[in-house]
């Protein structure tokens, strides 16, 4: 497997799924790939440590009790983000979100693809060599954009000088 090299610092990610072997096969996986890794069982977990720390990507589980992938994802939007789907060309506020599943697609998962920052389903039993080249393409493609970003507001700045 491949890893994402970054020099400015190590890429975060959080886990969120009610499955502890789950769990702790993404965090090895992640962490062998070079990523420092948050996990989450549930919602409230999930919720307290995005608030308290800046991740550059999340993986989603669809299927929690008490609150589903589809309803988590609304709450970060909620709170942390624009709390809806926006137009590429606006500041982004939510990390990606990988949604992991073992069910087929349905309307549920439907409805969690229009969701904000939503990127991409992978199915369960994961192919982990695909993850991590998943990942590792997302953030790329993440910095590539910001990059952009910034190079857009530098030339503005001096226009504007």
């Amino acid at each position: 497997m491949d890893t994402y090299q970054d020099s400015a610092r190590t890429r975060r990610i959080l886990v969120i799924d009610d499955d502890p072997d789950i769990r702790s096969l993404l965090t090895l996986t992640l962490e062998q790939a070079g990523y420092e890794v948050d996990t989450a069982e549930d919602a409230k977990t999930a919720l307290k440590r995005f608030a308290a720390g800046a991740y550059d990507l999340v993986t989603l589980d669809v299927c929690m009790p008490g609150c589903s992938g589809v309803e988590l994802q609304r709450k970060l939007s909620e709170g942390f983000g624009y709390g809806a789907r926006v137009p590429s060309n606006r500041p982004d506020r939510l990390p990606p979100i990988l949604v992991l599943t073992g069910q087929a697609v349905d309307d549920e998962i439907r409805q969690l693809l229009s969701g904000e920052r939503v990127v991409g389903v992978l199915s369960k039993p994961l192919d982990l060599e695909r993850l991590v080249e998943t990942v590792n393409d997302l953030l790329t493609y993440e910095d590539r954009k910001r990059s952009r970003r910034m190079m857009a507001l530098t030339r503005l700045a001096r226009v504007q000088r």
